[in-house]
């Protein structure tokens, strides 16, 4: 399996979050995998507050992801993720040395550290001090680890669900 299809649930979940920050109100490829209500609750969970009152009560479905999702999504937009940040997150995504698969993790790694290092940089270079440095940069890693979840918790559920 090669990196890219590996990781492409998290690149997705990015790319989404990205459009979502734009453009709260779109559909997002990355709630294709719900149900077609779920465009309409997005349209009505105007804030974060209001995401875990529109999408309790589904318990074992896929609608349990939901909720993860769209905090996902609000934590980035909150957080005001620049597109040069979403590229360094996507491509350290793709550049996950403990993929099962993988055969060259030390050189994926290596790859991983220099982006990280990248990301660091661009969060140092950040216009103000409340906006950038290592504060920022672990609030993005953070987003990192809850990509993980999300792929994690998205492939439970998939599991659970009786095929066709």
């Amino acid at each position: 399996m090669s990196l890219l299809s590996v990781s492409s649930l998290e690149v997705m979940f990015l790319l989404s979050a990205q459009q979502f920050s734009t453009h709260p109100t779109s559909p997002s490829p990355a709630l294709q995998v719900f149900n077609p209500s779920t465009h309409n609750c997005l349209r009505n969970v105007e804030s974060k507050e209001n995401i875990h009152s529109q999408t309790m009560g589904n318990s074992g479905s896929s609608e349990d992801l939901l909720g993860p999702v769209l905090n996902f999504f609000h934590s980035m937009k909150t957080l005001r993720v620049t597109e040069a940040e979403y590229g360094l997150l996507t491509a350290t995504a793709l550049l996950c040395s403990d993929r099962a698969s993988l055969h060259v993790a030390s050189c994926v790694e290596k790859m991983q550290e220099l982006i990280l290092d990248l990301l660091s940089r661009v969060c140092g270079a950040q216009a103000g001090a409340a906006r950038g440095g290592p504060q920022r940069f672990g609030s993005l890693l953070g987003r990192l680890t809850e990509l993980r979840t999300l792929r994690h918790n998205y492939f439970l559920l998939t599991r659970q669900q009786p095929g066709p």
